[in-house]
């Protein structure tokens, strides 16, 4: 196989895979506008998904975010949440955020030494609802302890208490 193939045949599979991928995937620049990115990571972001394109600016799909309402964010703090999430692109690091649709992304970043960038985002809102009746769990399984009620937390747990004889 010649080199020329080999190149063609291994942009063929990198293409396939980013493009097959269950996640998001994003590139930026050392600017910070926008490379590349598959079409996954367009539909986690369906009111933005028309700025999502080459040559687009970070900060300018941020803006976008807010002015559509896509993410929530502080009122009146529009300009200190995107210059934060810009900031953020130049760091490597993890980021959760609750669209406005009640799903939950997390993005990993990881800035290369040449001040590209690549995000790959992930829908974990299941796990954020999992979390949450965790969490709703622990506050009642404590409110009934906590009020004698072992009886509630029998029902609840299906747990019988059992004197030891």
């Amino acid at each position: 196989m010649t080199a020329k193939k080999a190149l063609e045949e291994s942009e063929r599979k990198a293409t396939a895979a980013l493009t097959n991928m269950a996640d998001g995937l994003v590139m930026f620049d050392e600017n910070l506008n926008l490379v590349f990115c598959n079409e996954q990571y367009r539909t986690m972001f369906p009111l933005t998904a028309d700025l999502r394109m080459p040559h687009t600016p970070a900060a300018s799909i941020l803006y976008a975010s807010v002015a559509r309402r896509t993410h929530q964010y502080s009122q009146g703090k529009c300009d200190k949440w995107v210059n934060a999430a810009v900031s953020r692109l130049r760091s490597a690091g993890t980021v959760q955020f609750l669209l406005f649709d009640g799903r939950w992304i997390e993005s990993y970043i990881n800035p290369a030494p040449d001040g590209t960038c690549f995000v790959v985002c992930s829908d974990i809102t299941k796990g954020k609802r999992s979390e949450q009746i965790l969490r709703d769990l622990n506050i009642r399984f404590a409110e009934l302890a906590r009020n004698g009620r072992t009886d509630g937390l029998a029902e609840q747990t299906g747990l019988r208490h059992h004197p030891r004889g």
